[in-house]
Parts: structure tokens; sequence; C-alpha cells
């Protein structure tokens, strides 16, 4: 983590085998994804469309609603829960308007503890709250 400069953004795997959860994002438009090691089981695993689905949320982009106009959870990589494996047009046209309107590389990747390490920001959203990796079961084996 020392050569992690305050503009990268960080994938960052964890153990989370008692939990459900396939990822989790600091914020939209934020730096950090958090990913459930005990969901990976290869390349083009379903936790493989949960790693592009966070970043999605780096880039600003929130969870489709359902009752908008061209929902499809069998083609919208935002769809939570979903299918999808592409980004829709209208995420493409919010991500380049979230990066002409400076939406996007918010807030820290990182914290020092109270030992002075450094590890990655671990305040997330999920569900719409604002929380922690730890409350959502995530450990890390630094």
């Amino acid at each position: 983590m020392d050569e992690v400069s305050g503009s990268d953004h960080l994938f960052v795997v964890a153990d989370n085998s008692h939990y459900a959860i396939y990822g989790a994002t600091n914020e939209l438009g934020g730096k950090v994804i958090h990913l459930n090691e005990s969901k990976i089981d290869g390349l083009f695993s379903y936790n493989t469309r949960s790693a592009v689905h966070e970043f999605g949320h780096t880039l600003g982009l929130n969870h489709p609603d359902p009752k908008s106009i061209g929902y499809n959870s069998s083609k919208d990589l935002m769809v939570q829960g979903g299918s999808g494996g592409k980004f829709t047009g209208g995420d493409l046209v919010k991500t380049y308007g979230n990066w002409k309107t400076n939406k996007l590389n918010k807030g820290a990747n990182s914290i020092k503890t109270s030992d002075g390490r450094k590890i990655p920001y671990p305040v997330v959203q999920h569900n719409g709250q604002i929380t922690t990796i730890y409350k959502l079961g995530y450990r890390y084996k630094y």
C-alpha cells in the first residue's frame, strides 16, 4: 500500500466467505472497489461481472430504476443482481457528463491506522446506506 498514490483506483479482494455480497464501492465516482474473494471462481465468473459493475459505480453510475424506459435486466450491466454485461448508451452519456463536471475520482482511497499502516479506505455505500466493509463481513489479510 505504500506505493499507492492518492489518485490511484483500487480493486481490493478480501475474504468475505460468510456473506453473500459480491462487491461494494466507496462512493459514486469514488476510487475503491472491494470484491469478495470467495465469489471469484475464474476469469469469466459472475464476480468478474461484479467487478465491472462496481467499476461503473466509480464512474458515477447508479442502479437503474426498473420503471425507467429501456430497463432490461438481461442486458444492463448496472442492474444489481442482473445478468447483463454491457453499459447502456445512457450510462456512457452519464459517465461523460460526470467526467466533464468533475464528479469522478472523489474521496480518499486509503487511510492510516492508529499504528501507522496505510489500508484501503473502508467506508462504502451498500443498498443506499453508508457503512464499513467490516460491517459487511470483509476481512483483510495484511
